[in-house]
Order: structure tokens, then sequence, then C-alpha cells
């Protein structure tokens, strides 16, 4: 009798389950029937939507925008109170879709719409040549020229190089080093973003922290062209992107959040940008400054963080640290990362106790070329990813062949210094 009744109810539940899901199917093709296409114009109207919508609205746009070629288009957003105004003002000046924003002539709205140029950058890189990114390189001018002499071989001058940050510190031929930078850089054949070992030159050029004996960056400040030098620095990108093929990437030092899209990798890194190379010494000294407080999660100092130090994540929030993972609720930033199934790939630096990290989506080249003879050979490592033949791969598929390495050729640190300290 027992297991008549149980039976029954086992069939009532089946049913009820269902019927719950016939209404859920019959509810989703209501609200599909109901969804109005907008089209894709080359005016914008932000108007229909809720405050909350705006940004998100805002967003799809312009990606759609792109999609259809639009190269200028205009966003209405009111005159108002200025409320709108200023945060989509705000929101497109640090997108990396836009070039230049602009009020619209009285014609066309005046102050309650802005006109914007949109950038096709990312497809340009197509056109760029053979992208080639390398690694930590710490002021180790002898490989670093190894490595170009390589390259150069391979593609004369046809290449854009990409260096994901600490070019200088630790080595001691780092004025060496920049000049090789600057050189493609300034005639746009490549860019750097920013370090921590950057960073540390720059807080004690500014008076910001006292120098120490790790530090080996004096060709730099003892240099006629210091000044010069500080101004360059501090107009270098934290975050920069393009493609590989059909394969979107960004470049960043240290690490991204794990829940950043890219657009808001570079929209983040834009953010902190416009203060470094604002040329207001209290904007800059206010980025760089170090405290004993923790800087603010999402303030300016918590991304510049983020992008030039942080090895770990933890918690719903992904707080981040330094540090090593030391316990079961520490994992590596990538890890995190890797979990939301992202679109887009990262090249990274920053980590050369984990050394060379080859993984889908990921590549970490930063294998400790300072470190020769200390534990394990250093090298100097560089990604120079060719084109998938197949439209459907993608450069960041694995295993890969395309990773270079020139072994490092120097003892350059104090056997008294241990190789943690000395990755900082």
């Amino acid at each position: 009798m027992r297991l008549g009744r149980r039976r029954a109810r086992t069939v009532k539940k089946k049913q009820e389950r269902a019927e719950e899901k016939e209404q859920k199917d019959a509810d989703f093709a209501k609200r599909e029937a109901e969804l109005v296409e907008l089209p894709i114009e080359e005016s914008f109207d932000l108007h229909p939507f809720a405050a909350k919508e705006r940004l998100e609205m805002l967003d799809g746009y312009l990606e759609a925008a792109l999609g259809r070629g639009f190269e200028d288009v205009r966003v209405i957003h009111g005159r108002g109170a200025g409320v709108a105004r200023a945060e989509v003002r705000a929101f497109l000046e640090n997108d990396p879709r836009v070039d230049r924003l602009a009020e619209a002539p009285p014609a066309l709205g005046g102050w309650g719409a802005t006109l914007v140029h949109l950038t096709h950058s990312v497809d340009a890189a197509k056109l760029a040549g053979q992208p080639v990114f390398i690694g930590d390189i710490q002021g180790c001018a002898t490989e670093f020229e190894e490595m170009l002499a390589r390259v150069g071989r391979a593609f004369g001058d046809d290449f854009q190089l990409h260096v994901a940050g600490d070019a200088i510190n630790r080595g001691h031929d780092n004025l060496r080093v920049l000049e090789s930078i600057r050189t493609r850089v300034d005639a746009g054949l490549g860019e750097m973003v920013l370090g921590n070992h950057e960073l540390h030159m720059l807080r004690v050029a500014l008076d910001l922290m006292e120098n120490d004996e790790s530090h080996t960056f004096h060709d730099i400040l003892e240099s006629a062209e210091c000044d010069d030098w500080i101004e360059w620095l501090l107009s270098r990108p934290l975050a920069c992107h393009g493609l590989v093929g059909r394969s979107t990437w960004v470049m960043v030092h240290a690490s991204v959040h794990p829940d950043w899209s890219w657009e808001q990798v570079i929209r983040e890194a834009r953010r902190v940008e416009k203060h470094l190379g604002s040329g207001d010494d209290d904007l800059v000294s206010a980025v760089l400054a170090l405290t004993d407080d923790p800087p603010r999660r999402g303030s300016r100092r918590d991304v510049l963080g983020r992008l030039t130090c942080a090895r770990t994540v933890w918690g719903p929030r992904s707080r981040w640290s330094s540090r090593q993972p030391t316990c079961a609720e520490d994992e590596p930033w990538h890890v995190a990362w890797r979990r939301r199934g992202h679109d887009y790939g990262v090249v990274y630096g920053h980590w050369a106790t984990q050394g060379l990290n080859v993984s889908p989506g990921l590549r970490g080249l930063d294998t400790g070329c300072i470190h020769h003879g200390r534990r394990k050979v250093g090298y100097l490592t560089a990604w120079v990813p060719r084109s998938p033949a197949d439209l459907e791969s993608s450069a960041f598929d694995v295993p890969d062949s395309d990773i270079w390495q020139v072994r490092s050729r120097y003892r350059r640190h104090r056997p008294s210094r241990s190789l943690d300290e000395s990755s900082r």
C-alpha cells in the first residue's frame, strides 16, 4: 500500500514538473515574441532606457555599430541636469572602441548629444606585421638583443614588438633595453605596458619611495635624459590589445580581474593611464603613492595593483594579492579567469617562479632571465604566434610551437638573495 502511494506521488511530481516546464517555455516564447529588435543606425537614443540600463545598452550598440562598419555615430543622452551626459561621456572616454569624442552641433542636439568616432584598431592589427610578445626582460640587454636578432632573421623589420612590462631593473643594461624598445614604439611598431619594476623606478624618481640596493635602474636615473624617460614611461599603457588571426588578445604585466571582458580590461586600464599621463604631479602621486592602507576596491590604485602586481585571488569578488597562493582559499588569478570561459586571450609576465604558462587562452612569459644559475636556468621568452590556418582555431590553442627562448648568459644576483625576493 505504501509503495502504491509513493508511486502516485512520484507520478504527480513528474506531471507538475512537466507542466512547470511547459509554462516556462510558453512564457519565454511570449517574451521573445514581444521583443522589438532595435535598428542599428548612426544615431542611438538612450532616452527609452532606464538609468541602470543605459551603459549596458550603449555597450551593445557600440559593438553592433562596429560590426556594421560605422565610423562616426551620434549618442543622444539628453540635457537635463547633466547626470546622463557625464555618465555616458565617462564611459565613452575610457572605451577602447572609441577614438575621439565631440559635442554635437546645435542642429544635431548640441549639449544633449555626443558625436563619437569609432576606432577599428583591433581589425587593423591584422595588417601590422608579425606580432612578437616578449616577457620580463629586466635589463638583460644581451639576451634581448639576441632575441631581436633572431626575430629579424625570420621577419626582417616586418614585426610588431609587444613587451609585457618589467623591461628594466635587476639587470644592469636598462638604458640599452629601453632605447631599443622605444625606437620601435615611437615608430608605431610595437608597445610596452608598464610593470611593477617601471613603477618602482617612477616612485623613486618622483621621491615617493626610497631607493634600495636591489634596484639597478640607476643608469636611467643618472642619465642626462632622465626627465624625458620619466615622461615617456608615464605615457605607456597598462594594457594593450589586438588580433592574431581571429583571436582577440590583451597584454598586461601581471593579471586581469577574472570577471573582466577585454573591453573592461582596456577601459579600466585607460582610467588609470589618464592620471599617470596627465602631467599633473598631484594626480600622478595619488595613483603611485604607497600607503599602509589597502586601496579601496575598484579605485585607480586598486586597478593599478591588479594589473601590475597581482598573482593570487580569493573570495567571491576576486580580491587580489601579489603573493603566491598560500592556502586553500587562494588560487592563481588565471585559474579563476579560465573558469569564466572568456572569448579573448591574455598575455602576461610577472611570475618567474611559476615559469612559462602555455594553456588555453593564456601565455605567461616570465621565465626568469635574471635567475641564471640559481636553482634553475633562466630564459628570456617570446611568443611569436602565427595566424591559424584553420579559421575556427584560436592562436591561444594548445599545444603551441610558437614559443622562442634565449638562455640567460650571466649571473646577475648575489647568491644571498632568495629567488622569491628577486622576482618581486
